[in-house]
């Protein structure tokens, strides 16, 4: 009878924790937040406090989609037996706020003790872009997996972009902090956006056999007194690619000693070095012009990190960017018979295709259209690529991002 009973309460435990899921019916059908509310009893919306309440995991299935309106706040609470419910998307997400009426996951006033949902998992989805989080606030969000995490990406790559993420991990000085977590295939593209209050002991991006791309980031410590980088903290973790990223090591100075990524083995993963003490980064794939001043707000906008004069050329910004499918470059050959050359290049930093190869312009300023494609003509997938033009002894590079 013993048995019996243990057998029940073990089922029972098991209907307890599992049970609190809506699933998306895998319909290619597109879901809001409202409509939800009428599909499961475990989303409610609390008129007084303008937020909707999620009492439930909630899966999005390959086919469908989850908008998420501007303005709106979505607020996960933990179920009775103290489980913490989070998003997973196997489908797309298109959780695009404003800059004036941003996104809130999470809880408005959120503390240090306000661990109250699990982040957002995206698996085998997006791998063209097709998943975005524009103009989104994360707060209190941690633990979808081992140690924490707001974001998770499995064979997954969406476009992330002006966002701001604070309040991970209550359980800072034995977990440490994990913002983003990226295995398997999946090269996130994360912009302009604002990671704060790290912790002393935490890594802050923990990436394995994957490629994200890191471009305006501000990456800023805990406000709690003390909380400071350490010697034998790690940082960054097993690739990545971060371009004019503000990485603070307290909370007055940056890091701005990272040299340039070398591949020491040969194995495509390039090292790069910080000569500033606190600091470590192990196996990381590139990092670009450091910033030495925050942009304090993902709000404030794309900021021009490249060079854009050189003796000889002038590069303008392609135009539209983000573009979709085709952009203009615009340069400006300062002197007459100039041998130029036009390259596009991916984010792996690998060349897709040649628009111009070494030919002769004449002084004024010229145009150029990519039409989105690699040298065999194909369609290239959303993210992000780097124009680059060059004479025989300079070069100027800028990037443009293209969205589907």
């Amino acid at each position: 009878m013993k048995r019996k009973l243990s057998i029940i309460n073990v089922f029972l435990l098991f209907m307890c924790y599992f049970a609190f899921t809506w699933t998306s019916p895998n319909e290619g059908k597109t879901y809001e937040l409202e409509d939800i509310v009428e599909l499961s009893e475990d989303v409610t919306y609390n008129s007084s406090e303008e937020r909707f309440e999620i009492r439930c995991d909630i899966t999005i299935s390959s086919n469908d989609t989850l908008k998420v309106n501007p303005g709106e706040n979505v607020m996960f609470f933990r179920a009775e037996n103290n489980y913490k419910q989070g998003l997973y998307i196997e489908g797309c997400i298109l959780a695009i706020g404003e800059p004036e009426n941003p996104i809130l996951f999470g809880e408005k006033n959120a503390d240090w003790d306000a661990e109250r949902w699990l982040g957002i998992k995206f698996t085998n989805t997006s791998l063209d872009g097709e998943s975005k989080l524009i103009y989104c606030d994360f707060k209190g969000a941690g633990g979808i997996i081992n140690p924490t995490g707001a974001l998770a990406f499995y064979n997954a790559s969406p476009i992330i972009s002006h966002c701001n993420f604070s309040i991970v991990s209550t359980n800072i000085e034995t977990n440490g902090i994990c913002y983003v977590m990226c295995f398997n295939e999946s090269s996130p593209l994360i912009m302009y956006s604002v990671f704060e209050k790290l912790t002393k002991t935490g890594v802050l991006t923990c990436v394995a056999g994957s490629n994200p791309l890191f471009i305006g980031c501000d990456f800023m410590p805990s406000i709690v007194p003390g909380s400071v980088w350490t010697e034998g903290d790690i940082i960054f973790l097993f690739g990545g690619f971060f371009d004019n990223c503000y990485i603070a090591v307290n909370e007055s100075e940056a890091d701005t000693t990272l040299g340039a990524p070398v591949d020491t083995v040969g194995d495509g993963i390039c090292d790069t070095n910080s000569t500033f003490y606190r600091p470590r980064y192990w196996s990381i794939d590139g990092v670009k012009n450091p910033r030495n001043a925050p942009i304090t707000s993902s709000i404030n906008g794309e900021i021009n990190i490249l060079p854009t004069t050189s003796k000889y050329l002038i590069l303008e910004q392609n135009f539209p960017n983000p573009f979709n499918p085709s952009t203009t470059l615009d340069f400006t050959v300062k002197e007459n018979n100039i041998p130029v050359t036009l390259e596009i290049f991916n984010s792996k930093g690998e060349k897709i295709n040649t628009l111009v190869n070494r030919k002769i312009f004449s002084k004024g300023k010229h145009t150029q259209v990519w039409s989105g494609k690699d040298k065999l003509g194909q369609k290239v997938p959303s993210g992000v690529y780097f124009y680059k033009i060059s004479t025989k002894n300079e070069v100027l590079v800028k990037k443009a991002i293209l969205v589907k």
